[in-house]
């Protein structure tokens, strides 16, 4: 059935709300899938350091006539896996930043013109910043607070690595008071400042430091929903179904995606009867025999 519209305004007015939603909810996967996107980075930095770089050293401890040594400069294949993850952790967490607060504009149907990180965080004391203005005042003291406290810290970091100077250069093996690999961040990071004045007094180690950054940042996340009266809950990261292309591209009876779960795959496709751009499709769960549904992250 065609949906009527009773004038050009009508028609003009619903096509901008569903331009919104579907933005609103493009955002909001891309929301989802980065934010697990982090925290899978932590829990496979966190393994290698705690079981595969351990375990290596433990090995080769008793071959390097250790002798009262607080650290070692200390580098390995294992050692380059954990390295690989610091540059996506640090961007990840920078795109978080930027697209929290356009999912919460969207919700609050705050119309701007910026979607840019900046006018959001670090840009807001300037006269000329007027897109805070736009959010809720206890909104803006939870940005403010969680900017000046957490997150300018992350932009300096991840410019630091892109721009300037890699982080993985502090990479030790720590003999004491305790025994670990760690990755040691600068103390203080300011603009264009030369390598020569980039210290490492405060011996800041980079997985303790992205794991409790990004605690904060899920806190300050949290607070702002609750502020709007979003009721918290677990959400799990989906797949979607429809692809974004038009789907006047698919013939009748074709299949437009599918999902593996275990032993059974869901089929999502277009009905024989059905229009290809009408928005019934048919859905079916049927029995495949998946050989490879799961697998583990060994070590050797």
């Amino acid at each position: 059935m065609k949906r009527v519209f009773t004038s050009k305004n009508e028609k003009e007015e619903i096509e901008i709300i569903e331009k919104k939603y579907k933005l609103f909810e493009l955002y909001h996967d891309e929301f989802l899938f980065r934010s697990y996107y982090a925290y899978s980075i932590l829990k496979r930095m966190r393994l290698l350091k705690e079981v595969a770089l351990k375990a290596q050293f433990e090995g080769l401890k008793n071959y390097l006539k250790i002798s009262d040594e607080q650290e070692i400069l200390f580098s390995s294949f294992i050692t380059r896996e954990y390295i690989y993850f610091v540059m996506p952790f640090l961007n990840t967490i920078f795109i978080l930043q930027d697209r929290i607060m356009i999912l919460i504009g969207e919700f609050l149907n705050i119309n701007d013109k910026f979607d840019k990180l900046p006018k959001y965080y670090y840009d807001y004391k300037k006269k000329k910043n007027k897109i805070i203005s736009l959010f809720p005042k206890p909104l803006q003291t939870l940005l403010i607070n969680y900017w000046e406290n957490h997150g300018k810290f992350i932009r300096q970091y991840r410019n630091l690595d892109q721009h300037q100077y890699q982080l993985y250069y502090h990479s030790f093996y720590k003999l004491k008071p305790n025994e670990e690999y760690v990755i040691y961040l600068p103390d203080e990071i300011n603009r264009n400042m030369a390598l020569h004045e980039i210290k490492y007094k405060n011996k800041i180690v980079a997985l303790d430091f992205f794991e409790k950054e990004f605690k904060a940042f899920h806190d300050f996340v949290e607070e702002m929903l609750e502020k709007i009266k979003i009721q918290p809950s677990e959400i799990q990261p989906g797949s979607s179904f429809r692809p974004l292309e038009h789907l006047k591209n698919y013939k009748n009876g074709d299949i437009i995606s599918t999902m593996i779960i275990g032993n059974e795959t869901i089929v999502f496709r277009i009905n024989n009867e059905n229009d290809p751009d009408s928005e019934a499709k048919h859905l079916t769960i049927q029995k495949v025999p998946n050989k490879v549904s799961s697998f583990n992250w060994k070590f050797r």
